[in-house]
C-alpha cells in the first residue's frame, strides 16, 4: 500500500535502514518498537523501498503466522503465502485428514516457482524437515495431449511421488488404472482427471466428477505436484529397509513396519521413519528461488527462543515413552534441532529482527545495527463513527497524517459519506481497500 510508504519515507530511521539492506551482505539489524500490524506495514515498506525481492517472516507460533499473514496478504496485495507448522503422526492413524498435507504441498511448490513476496511461517515451520528441494522440484510435471508417455512409466512416477493406487479414485493424492484409461486427482486441482491413452500417447485429457464419473471439461495439459511431504523412490525404499534391518534384528512394531515398507510402501505411522526418509532433506529457506537473497524477518525473537525450546522439550518427552516400548528409532528424539540449529539456518541471510517492547540485549542475537522507532497500537473503534471522528480531529490537529483501510469499494464510498456527515473532508483522509487486524501510529 503505497499510502503507508509514502509517510515512512520521511523518517530518518527508515531511510538507514533501508540503505544499510540495500548494500550490506548478509546483514543484521534490529529494529525496537513496531508491534502488531505495525511489523508487516515497516516489513513490507522496507522491502519495497530496498528493491529485496523475496522475505521469509518468521514469527514465535502459529496463531501470530496467521494473523501476520493476514496483513502481509492485504499489504502485497495477495502476494503473500503461508506455511503451517506439520503436525507428525507417529501413531498408526488411519482416519487422518490429508487438507493440511495438502495446504503444504500446494505452498512448498509456490515458494519453488517464486509465486510470492513474502512467506510467514512460525518458528516450528522453520525448524521441521522437508524433501530435498531439488526432488520436490523434480516431483512436478506437466502432462499434456499428444506426448508420448507409456502408462506403465507413469504409474512409477506417480508412485515414486506419494500417490496412493486405488480401485476408483475418490480422494486428492490418489490414481486409478483401467486398460487404456488412468485417472488421477492431483493434489492441487479441483478435480480429478482421467488421461486417455491411445499406445503409449495420450489421447485426451479430461476433469471428471468423482460421484457421477462423468466428464466435466477437456484440458490441453495438467500440472502434477508430489502428493505427500515423505516420499520416496523404490531405490530409497530399499535403502531404508536394509538400515532398518540392520538396526533392529527383534520383533514388534519396527519389525512389522519393515514388513509393510516391502509391501505397502506408505503406511499409517510413515512419519516414525522422517530421520530415515528425509535424510539428506532440506528446510524451507532451500526452497526459495535461490537467484534471489531473501530477507528473514523475525518477529520477536525471544519468543522464538522459547517455543523452540519448548517444541523440542515436548517433543523429546513423547517420544521417550515410544522409545522404551521400541515403536520408534532413536534418531527420532533429534528431529527438532532447536534454537542454534535455528540461527545457523539464517545465518547466510540478511536478517530484520523486530521487537516490540524492550532491547535485543536478553535475546543473544547477532546484530551489527540496532535502531529504535516510536509506535503504538490503537484501540478499535467498532461500530462508533462518532469516536473515530473526533480522533481523528484531534490527530489532524496535532499534525498527523491519517489512512483508514476498509474491506472493499462499498465500505470506502460509505466510509467517506460518513466522514462527510459528521463534518470531516474525505480529501484530508487517506483511503485503501485492504485488512490489518490492529491499528497503529
Amino acid at each position: 500500500m503505497e499510502l503507508f510508504q509514502q509517510n515512512l519515507r520521511q523518517s530518518e530511521v527508515f531511510g538507514k535502514v533501508t540503505k544499510l539492506l540495500g548494500s550490506e551482505k548478509n546483514v543484521k539489524i534490529g529494529v525496537e518498537g513496531p508491534s502488531e500490524s505495525q511489523k508487516a506495514h515497516y516489513a513490507f515498506a522496507l522491502l519495497q523501498e530496498s528493491g529485496i525481492q523475496r522475505a521469509l517472516f518468521v514469527a514465535p507460533n502459529e496463531v501470530q503466522a496467521r494473523k501476520m499473514y493476514e496483513d502481509f496478504f492485504s499489504l502485497t496485495e495477495q502476494q503473500a503465502l503461508y506455511l503451517p507448522a506439520q503436525e507428525y503422526a507417529l501413531y498408526d492413524i488411519a482416519a487422518k485428514s490429508h487438507d493440511l498435507q495438502h495446504q503444504r504441498l500446494g505452498v512448498l511448490r509456490k515458494v519453488l516457482e517464486g509465486d510470492f513476496r513474502v512467506l510467514v511461517i512460525s518458528a516450528e515451520t522453520l525448524s521441521q524437515r522437508l524433501p530435498l528441494a531439488e526432488q520436490f522440484q523434480q516431483g512436478c510435471f506437466s502432462i499434456e495431449i499428444g506426448q508420448t508417455l507409456p502408462p506403465a512409466n507413469l504409474v512409477q512416477q506417480l508412485m515414486d511421488i506419494g500417490y496412493e493406487r486405488s480401485d476408483t479414485v475418490h480422494g486428492r493424492g490418489q490414481f486409478a488404472v483401467r486398460g487404456g484409461i488412468l485417472d488421477i486427482y492431483p493434489v492441487h486441482a479441483a478435480n480429478p482427471v482421467r488421461l486417455d491413452f491411445w499406445g503409449d500417447d495420450i489421447d485426451s485429457i479430461r476433469a471428471f466428477d468423482t460421484a457421477s464419473q462423468r466428464s466435466i471439461e477437456e484440458l490441453a495439459e495438467i500440472e502434477i505436484s508430489p502428493a505427500r511431504e515423505v516420499f520416496f523412490n523404490e531405490r530409497k525404499k530399499q535403502e531404508i529397509i536394509e538400515q532398518l534391518q540392520q538396526t533392529h534384528t527383534g520383533g514388534g512394531v519396527i519389525a512389522n513396519d519393515i514388513t509393510r515398507f516391502e509391501t505397502d510402501g506408505y503406511f499409517p505411522g510413515i512419519d516414525r521413519y522422517i530421520p530415515l526418509i528425509l535424510e539428506p532433506y532440506s528446510t524451507i529457506l532451500d526452497y526459495f528461488p535461490q537467484s534471489v537473497q531473501p530477507l528473514v524477518i523475525l518477529d520477536e525473537a525471544g519468543g522464538i527462543r522459547e517455543a523452540l525450546e519448548v517444541r523440542q522439550r515436548d517433543f523429546s518427552e513423547s517420544c521417550k515413552n515410544m522409545l522404551e516400548k521400541q515403536l520408534i528409532l532413536p534418531q527420532l528424539t533429534e528431529l527438532y534441532k532447536g534454537y542454534e540449529g535455528f540461527f545457523k539456518q539464517i545465518e547466510p541471510c540478511k536478517v530484520l529482527y523486530l521487537k516490540a517492547i524492550g532491547n535485543f540485549k536478553e535475546e543473544g542475537v547477532r546484530k551489527n545495527h540496532t535502531f529504535s522507532i516510536a509506535a503504538r497500537n490503537i484501540s478499535g473503534f467498532g461500530e462508533n463513527v462518532k469516536v473515530l471522528v473526533s480522533q481523528i480531529k484531534a490527530w489532524k490537529k496535532e499534525g498527523y497524517e491519517v489512512a483508514i483501510v476498509v474491506g472493499n469499494k462499498g465500505r470506502q464510498v460509505r466510509m467517506a459519506e460518513l466522514l462527510e456527515e459528521q463534518g470531516v473532508s474525505p480529501s484530508g483522509i487517506q483511503m485503501a481497500i485492504g485488512a490489518l487486524h490492529k491499528s497503529f501510529e
